[in-house]
């Protein structure tokens, strides 16, 4: 974590702004094609896919994409692309999906109505659990954000402004004999915080009491779920100072990708042409932004994005109700990656020395 934190502390004051200029191409990193390897309609009406996520199984791993008609749609991956569930009992918008860590039969699906719902693949996607906070006179927290702990104990999620406050709500999901009791289980809550909605909520991937929260009031907040109150818990706090603007340039950013099959993190984007939807993925340095990846043949304004992490696989959907795995191309996977190549050159340059005669 506290790696994580000197990340964070030393992007503070940046502009984080997208700018064309700041986009470079320079030959430190290759240039590398993702080529369209699997796709699927999910369906031929006005239905966005606003999410996606998966299992990070092998060989084969599960995706589930989240429609704006409130309905989930679950495949297998392997040789093809195979659709086994449709999900169709929430009744309102789709806020988030999880799979739970320890299972790949276990989804939990967030709305913005104020539930959270775990179902059984295993049963049909029958819901067996649900989450939700209906302490306060009975209404329910519209939801905005969530997150599950990586050892499943947990979950998080955040509200949108309400009544002046905006919430960090907190579940235990700890279950015996492999069984969900059907209950509320409602720990408690974060409010002083965030001063509107919480529009994103990540649990740190190997520390389960470390919770990264993001807001629209521009702030980032680090806590310590170990502590007793919520003062004590808020270990850092940094405000980004954003403002929202319009892109000429129709520019977006969809996720920040990171996986073992590729050695450096890189962030998503797209921009709509008069030639059509383009897609890329670009580092970020303190130097600007350099292109490493171009996906060929997008046909879509891209909301959601996630990686299998062994193989570098990428699933993207969007607003035309497509879902895309990509692939790297051959040439690129023949290329050596940049730690690799740093390597190489380093252990040529000790044979040099070796064989090189001293003039005295």
């Amino acid at each position: 974590m506290p790696n994580m934190i000197e990340k964070t502390e030393k992007r503070d004051g940046e502009n984080g702004e997208i700018q064309d200029n700041n986009i470079i191409c320079n030959k430190s990193i290759n240039r590398c094609e993702m080529i369209l390897s699997m796709e699927d309609t999910i369906s031929t009406e006005d239905n966005y896919i606003l999410g996606i996520c998966g299992t990070q199984s092998e060989p084969e791993f599960r995706i589930c994409a989240a429609l704006s008609d409130y309905t989930c749609v679950v495949y297998n991956v392997g040789d093809q692309l195979s659709k086994i569930l449709k999900l169709d009992h929430n009744t309102s918008p789709i806020v988030g999906v999880k799979f739970c860590h320890g299972s790949k039969n276990i989804l939990y699906t967030a709305t913005k109505h104020g539930s959270i719902t775990a179902c059984d693949l295993r049963a049909k996607g029958k819901p067996v659990a649900e989450l939700k906070d209906n302490s306060s006179e009975g209404k329910l927290k519209p939801l905005a954000s969530f997150d599950i702990s990586c050892d499943d104990r947990l979950v998080a999620a955040g509200t949108e402004h309400i009544g002046g406050d905006a919430f960090i709500l907190f579940w235990d999901i700890r279950f015996n004999n492999s069984k969900f009791d059907s209950k509320n289980n409602l720990l408690g809550g974060y409010w002083e915080s965030h001063m509107d909605d919480v529009t994103s909520l990540a649990f740190h991937c190997e520390k389960d009491n470390v919770l990264a929260s993001g807001s629209t009031d521009g702030l980032i907040n680090i806590f310590d779920l170990t502590q007793t109150t919520e003062d004590s818990a808020l270990n850092y706090s940094l405000n980004t100072e954003s403002s929202v603007n319009e892109d000429p340039d129709s520019c977006y950013l969809v996720k920040m990708n990171k996986s073992e099959a590729i050695d450096h993190s890189f962030l998503l984007i797209g921009s709509s042409t008069m030639k059509g939807e383009n897609l890329s993925g670009v580092t970020v340095n303190s130097d600007g932004m350099e292109i490493c990846y171009d996906f060929i043949g997008n046909k879509q304004i891209v909301r959601d994005s996630w990686l299998h992490s062994k193989s570098g696989c990428m699933i993207t959907g969007g607003e035309s109700s497509i879902l895309n795995l990509w692939k790297q191309s051959p040439e690129s996977l023949s290329i050596p990656r940049h730690s690799e190549r740093k390597s190489i050159a380093k252990s040529n340059g000790k044979a040099r020395d070796k064989h090189r005669t001293k003039p005295y």
